[in-house]
């Protein structure tokens, strides 16, 4: 969950897992205290994520435990467009394990309104745990067992933190990132914020305001969590929940076949979405088809009628998984991931505005690449890697450290036979945590802040949508009931609503953080 890099790079990178032994003691009254705002350090933002004009980047000094504010001080970087005189916003794009210079330096890196960077002042502060704060650094062991690697992943990655950062993987915690944002808030000597969360931004939005309500004015839960399902339960849902949005996508390249001419039902359209994803990889895809319809039946069984309609959907998903195996076995080493057209359909589902370009990329597949290389993605240097790395260690270290639901620990064989043999990026990273093998060997360090938006002047807004792959229509109710949040439903598809050209959600979040008001009801979508 989070942003489209960290989504790609989740994708192309080999998973990784943490644990945790020690538990988070509750803070002491002394290090609850109110502390003196820490000096700012102004530096140059970094070159290679910055083409939004008007940025200018500072770190501050935070304590890595906050249990303990005397004691090992981290690093902890944000970007700032300074407004005089406007009220500001801090905003995370979620993960866990999205960075924010990406994300608000980089006119391609987020499509947030020019309208909020005109009317606010907008913060992000780059989450403990990253490249530009303090980064996890967890070098392989040469000493280590390619066993325990295998089997309990969670406990071997948390050796390797160890043996690098003593104690720092304990503190990469939402509530202690919240407690960064505090620091931050006091060195740019304001007195309140408004905040805009998205996807995991949500929990850790709603964790600081639930914390310091009393410095919160507006906040904005886009694409929000249930906390009580973090994080096994969370990833779990999303597999079949992605399956369904990208059925929707078929359908709606179907109802548009005047324009695309690929086929007039989601079936026909996901065959030639499968034969192009062969065709780049030598791998046909894994996932499931949609339900075929008559119109889809072969040739010469058009009299089998509805029988036949039942016996075709009911070997297709069989067949697919037959058929990824048998090609790889003549790919040369290649799996569907090999195709730039499978990435770029799984990185860029949740974003309903992009479809147009999904569908398109089927008939020229080289669209998607080219497109992945206007990004910057397919460019890799020592300075990307080495933020990836880190990403992906924060992201598993945090999700392992505030796991509280129970894993599905019968879905382990499929998840091992997914990483390994099939390689279906619609579900390796859902069965992965899902299954609970991501965290096996590791022990959960904190449940997480419990949330309370009772003592908050102005309700936050909520913003959820129907077709979302990631965070799952309904799959947020504990949020909206502990935050009395008040909710609006976009129908339509999406993971994050407010800056994907929906209008609509543009007006309505604008209007909220300028005045606090926003009435419970419906959105149209993306597509209207």
């Amino acid at each position: 969950m989070g942003t489209l890099r960290h989504t790609i790079r989740r994708v192309m990178s080999v998973v990784t897992a943490t644990t945790l032994l020690p538990v988070m003691m509750p803070l002491t009254a002394q290090a609850q205290a109110q502390t003196a705002a820490a000096p700012i350090t102004w530096e140059n933002c970094p070159a290679e994520k910055l083409d939004r004009p008007g940025a200018r980047c500072g770190h501050i000094e935070v304590p890595e435990n906050y249990a303990n504010p005397g004691g090992k001080k981290i690093t902890v970087g944000f970007i700032q467009f300074p407004n005089a005189n406007a009220e500001v916003v801090f905003t995370n794009p979620g993960g866990p394990g999205g960075g924010v210079y990406d994300w608000l330096g980089k006119k391609n890196g987020t499509r947030l309104p020019q309208e909020l960077f005109s009317q606010f002042e907008v913060v992000g502060v780059q989450p403990r745990g990253l490249v530009g704060s303090t980064p996890m650094d967890c070098p392989a062991n040469p000493g280590s067992n390619p066993v325990d690697e295998f089997t309990n992943p969670g406990s071997a990655l948390r050796s390797r933190c160890e043996s690098k950062q003593p104690g720092y993987a304990d503190q990469i915690t939402t509530e202690n990132t919240a407690r960064d944002w505090e620091e931050v808030r006091k060195s740019l000597k304001r007195e309140t914020i408004n905040i805009y969360g998205l996807s995991y931004g949500t929990i850790l939005g709603s964790s600081y305001a639930s914390l310091f309500p009393n410095r919160v004015k507006h906040t904005v839960l886009d694409s929000g969590i249930d906390p009580t399902l973090q994080w096994s339960e969370i990833m779990a849902r999303q597999e079949p929940a992605y399956r369904d949005v990208l059925h929707q996508f078929f359908g709606y390249v179907a109802q548009n076949d005047a324009k695309y001419h690929l086929g007039t039902t989601p079936y026909a359209v996901y065959r030639k979405w499968a034969y192009a994803v062969k065709a780049q990889s030598g791998v046909t895809p894994s996932v499931e088809p949609p339900k075929a319809t008559a119109a889809d039946l072969p040739a010469g069984t058009q009299g089998a009628g509805q029988a036949g309609v039942d016996a075709m959907n009911s070997v297709e998903p069989g067949r697919a998984q037959a058929e990824n195996v048998g090609t790889q076995l003549t790919a040369g080493g290649k799996s569907q991931q090999s195709s730039f057209l499978m990435l770029y359909t799984h990185a860029f589902l949740p974003m309903a505005y992009k479809w147009d370009t999904i569908a398109r990329a089927i008939a020229n597949p080289k669209l998607a690449e080219d497109d992945l290389k206007s990004l910057g993605e397919l460019d890799v240097n020592d300075a990307k890697l080495k933020a990836a790395t880190a990403s992906l260690q924060m992201q598993q270290t945090m999700m392992c450290n505030e796991s509280v639901t129970a894993p599905r620990a019968n879905e382990i064989p499929r998840a091992y036979w997914t990483m390994f043999v099939s390689k279906d990026p619609f579900a390796t990273g859902q069965l992965l945590h899902g299954s609970g093998l991501a965290c096996q060997g590791a022990k959960r360090v904190t449940p997480g802040v419990k949330l309370d938006g009772s003592a908050l002047k102005v309700k936050p807004l909520e913003i959820q949508g129907r077709q979302d792959p990631q965070t799952p229509y309904g799959n947020f109710s504990h949020m909206q009931a502990a935050m009395q949040s008040t909710l609006v439903t976009v129908n339509g598809p999406g993971h994050g609503h407010f800056g994907y050209d929906n209008k609509a959600v543009d007006k309505l979040v604008l209007n909220y953080l300028r005045t606090g008001k926003a009435t419970a009801g419906e959105v149209p979508g993306y597509f209207g």
